[in-house]
């Protein structure tokens, strides 16, 4: 079957009803980009802040990749409350992935996400700025909200910001009516997105999505402060500072502990600004800061080790980290999922119940 049609029996017509990450609040500048069909723009949560997990890629026992495993995780992210999904990314072990597989993945998560979640995934891979464009105009084929470059993708390590803009803008400007993203990920190396960096792409009015990397407050507030009343917000990385940044009006929470307890940062997203609860959510900030070493170990080994405890059906196996959790990880990994059902019940969270 050639790549078109499978990309077309996947989407089916979804990709027709799709709604970007914003409320009516945030209307945004894209509703007239050429080949967009956006006609429902606003989320239908009651909050202004959201949890996008970055998706992990189950595989079978052959390192193929498991497609059952994706609609169920798909599935255990909805129900979690998650508000968008951010498919092909690094935690989906994008770099290991061939492109056919990252194109099906992210078609195949349109189709699960339905009309009601946002979905955006990585697509600027290529040695060249002719192989990123056709990147991104593949990814943005099957369906999804926006197209996410990688800032490292750009320039080289030791190359300014002037040589970044001028290649990421070379992009902007070929691919005519594709919402995008921006992605500070690590690899191939860390390239952080300036307060005026992010500026210039604002003044776009292209962007819609920035993963920020930089666990750094004073930088997402000026990213915030920039971003209102626009298409582009920010969305944090760093679980340990998830309550402070959504207080300070950022729009969702994106970190890999997403794929432990997801239900928490969806919590977080709804109560972050109620005095009442200030005190437990101080109690939850201080956790996820002791857990995030834990969280750490062999990832994504320690998030399928975990999701697996809770049910899932994934094996605990990954293409890019080919060693096994040892017994020690094992059981710090116990000990945390022993505290998040604490946690839970603490908060009168509910946990996921999967079918």
């Amino acid at each position: 079957m050639g790549q078109g049609r499978l990309m077309a029996g996947i989407r089916a017509n979804d990709a027709c009803s799709r709604r970007t990450f914003l409320k009516g609040a945030f209307t945004l500048g894209l509703t007239g980009l050429a080949g967009i069909n956006r006609e429902s723009w606003s989320l239908p949560r009651t909050v202004e802040a959201m949890l996008v997990p970055v998706m992990l890629t189950p595989f079978r026992e052959d390192l193929s990749v498991d497609t059952y495993g994706v609609e169920k995780l798909i599935a255990f992210y909805r129900q979690s409350g998650a508000g968008g999904l951010f498919a092909n990314c690094l935690s989906s072990e994008m770099y290991q992935l061939n492109r056919q597989e990252q194109l099906h993945i992210a078609a195949l998560t349109v189709k699960q996400a339905g009309s009601d979640i946002p979905v955006v995934a990585t697509g600027s891979f290529g040695e060249n700025l002719e192989e990123k464009i056709r990147c991104t105009e593949q990814m943005a084929e099957t369906g999804v909200d926006s197209v996410v470059l990688i800032t490292s993708h750009f320039a080289d390590k030791g190359q300014d910001n002037r040589v970044f803009l001028e290649q990421l803008l070379a992009l902007v400007d070929r691919t005519p009516g594709i919402p995008l993203g921006t992605y500070e990920c690590p690899s191939p190396y860390k390239r952080l997105l300036s307060a005026s960096a992010f500026r210039t792409l604002m003044e776009t009015q292209r962007f819609t999505y920035h993963k920020d990397t930089s666990e750094d407050m004073g930088q997402l507030i000026q990213k915030i402060e920039i971003s209102k009343g626009g298409a582009y917000k920010v969305f944090n990385a760093h679980s340990g500072t998830a309550v402070p940044f959504i207080q300070a009006g950022g729009s969702g929470l994106s970190p890999i502990a997403g794929n432990f307890f997801p239900e928490l940062f969806s919590w977080i997203c709804d109560h972050a600004n109620e005095p009442a609860l200030s005190a437990q959510l101080a109690f939850m900030q201080q956790e996820l800061i002791r857990a995030e070493k834990i969280v750490s170990l062999k990832y994504p080994l320690s998030a399928k080790y975990f999701l697996q405890k809770r049910g899932l059906p994934v094996q605990v196996n990954s293409r890019a980290r080919r060693t096994e959790l040892t017994k020690s990880e094992i059981a710090a990994l116990d000990d945390l999922y022993r505290e998040f059902k604490r946690w839970c019940s603490d908060l009168d969270i509910p946990l996921t119940k999967l079918n």
